[in-house]
């Protein structure tokens, strides 16, 4: 197998590194962790950004406050050595840091670019200030340091013998500056894959001719000019051009992607989750005596039936108390744990639909009286520029302000990879309500089904492939490819009166579907994942 080049514009390692917004961005960290895992050849090439997507607060009236504290490399990354990089402003220096990680098998070297340094001119150097901030300029330049240095990075390590891995079209300059190296067009294609999860048009990222003759060097935009011509530079449709093989990260999510890229086939490869990086303490130590082994071989998870029922539910109990606690301490919400608590924590923008479970209170309000009072944990981020998702947190943090009685909300402030495996893991139910099919994978999910707590979710992305109704989790919404916001919402009342409270309000069916849950996650690891890549593209990239 030739040595793997995975470039990705953000990658959630953890905490304290502040380069990811959301799911892409975890997916890359567990990519790299089950690359180690596995042994694979591989290094991870990213951006560092200061000040990341920035931290998130709210003000009295709900309104979302984004601070942007900034954070050198050098204090969590070690030192990876310097090139020299062509620009259109001349010679660029850009930095190399690194982080290694450890797998069970191997170990990946993740190498962030760093330009923000002294002799740079101020433009170059802001690209390595926020994560998805700045305008178009600044995301060409970040596109343009991502793309060039890590083929630089390839051709150091490796001469020409690698292969590319774009996970997103912003990578796409990666190729175009291999054949500016000297490398056959043709070769590239036979050696690189592209991976696209944005199924709408309007997500990928698009340069006006004007901005891409400003920024990109002559000899880079005459090969664009030649393979893909001289309008408006979609870049996802740049890395398609040098693809060799192009996937989705659902069966659902390939499909709709397709149109997208007319002429070409999009395999679906289901994404996955790390098992031990997701796995609350107190789960974990479940799995190592009930399940021993789990940790080395994630398929064991299968196996689930034979947990004891007792000792899952003191597992689960001590993981929704934990929650209570933390969201009691920082919100005030008066979270009680023997209540029915549902989680909804992700990228809050509108097709997700964060509001949709208030889009009836009276309804609601039933729902919570058929479940003996109803508990709603929320957490996300909006961009600073969704003016929409932005309300959605509004209405969110409105709704918590009247929490009480019968049915309590809170939002949780500042959305991370710590609240996200403590709210995976702490919620009895794990909902999620696109707009269909809009959601990619929805690896959130995964992560909940892994803890056993099941999911309450729209037919989309992985659900599809993962459901089993009543089983190991409820669905509801119709079928179709439209927004219903009314039927939708109707829907979810009905299936927490009609379908949850008959399950919740008894142990045995409870204890079932939890281990159901448990058992699904075992297909969805990202040990399964990479392994699928390795054995359906990487192994065939000569």
């Amino acid at each position: 197998m030739l040595p793997i080049i995975y470039i990705t514009a953000e990658i959630g390692l953890d905490c304290g590194l502040a380069t990811y917004s959301g799911g892409l961005g975890v997916l890359s960290g567990d990519h790299v962790r089950s690359a180690a895992d596995l042994g694979l050849p591989f290094t991870c090439v990213t951006l560092y950004y200061r000040q990341g997507y920035g931290q998130q607060s709210f003000d009295t009236s709900g309104q979302q406050l984004m601070d942007f504290p900034s954070t050198e490399p050098g204090d969590l990354l070690e030192a990876a050595g310097e090139l020299r990089l062509d620009s259109v402003d001349g010679e660029l220096l850009v930095k190399l840091w690194r982080r290694r990680v450890c797998g069970s098998k191997g170990t990946v070297d993740v190498l962030f670019i760093d330009a923000d340094c002294a002799p740079n001119p101020e433009p170059w150097r802001q690209a390595n200030r926020q994560l998805y901030g700045g305008d178009e300029a600044l995301r060409l330049r970040q596109e343009l340091l991502l793309g060039q240095v890590a083929v630089a990075i390839g051709r150091s390590a490796h001469g020409d013998e690698f292969q590319l891995h774009l996970n997103e079209g912003h990578c796409a300059m990666a190729p175009v500056a291999w054949e500016l190296s000297g490398q056959s067009e043709a070769s590239i294609r036979r050696r690189t894959l592209f991976t696209t999860h944005t199924p709408v048009a309007a997500g990928h990222d698009r340069f006006a001719p004007e901005l891409v003759e400003a920024l990109v060097p002559a000899d880079m935009r005459n090969i664009i000019e030649r393979v893909v011509g001289s309008g408006t530079l979609n870049m996802s449709h740049l890395a398609a051009h040098y693809a060799r093989a192009m996937n989705g990260v659902s069966k659902t999510n390939a499909k709709v992607a397709e149109p997208l890229f007319p002429g070409r086939e999009i395999a679906g490869l289901t994404n996955g989750v790390h098992h031990r990086k997701w796995c609350l303490p107190v789960m974990a130590a479940l799995f190592d005596t009930q399940l021993p082994g789990w940790r080395e071989t994630p398929e064991l998870l299968a196996g689930a039936d034979s947990i004891c029922s007792d000792a899952l539910a003191r597992a689960r109990g001590e993981a929704k108390i934990e929650l209570c606690d933390y969201t009691n301490a920082s919100t005030r919400s008066a979270l009680r744990a023997d209540r029915l608590t549902l989680g909804f924590a992700r990228r809050m923008t509108p097709y997700k639909r964060g509001n949709l479970l208030f889009h009836n209170e009276d309804r609601l309000m039933e729902a919570a009286e058929a479940l003996g009072g109803l508990q709603i944990v929320f957490a996300g981020k909006s961009h600073p520029k969704d003016g929409d998702g932005q309300a959605i947190l509004k209405l969110i943090f409105e709704r918590a302000k009247r929490s009480g009685g019968l049915i309590r909300v809170a939002l949780i402030p500042d959305y991370s990879m710590w609240h996200g495996r403590l709210l995976t893991g702490g919620v009895d139910l794990w909902l999620n309500n696109p707009i269909r099919p809009l959601e990619a994978s929805g690896t959130s999910g995964m992560k909940a089904s892994l803890q056993g707590v099941p999911n309450l979710s729209i037919l989309d992305g992985w659900w599809v492939e993962g459901c089993q109704a009543g089983v190991n989790g409820f669905t509801f919404g119709g079928a179709k490819a439209e927004r219903d916001d009314s039927g939708d919402s109707e829907a979810l009342y009905a299936c927490l009166i009609d379908e949850v409270a008959a399950v919740w309000a008894d142990d045995e069916q409870r204890s079932a579907m939890q281990k159901a849950a448990i058992a699904t996650a075992a297909e969805f690891t990202s040990e399964r994942m990479v392994g699928d890549y390795a054995e359906r593209f990487y192994r065939g990239m000569v």
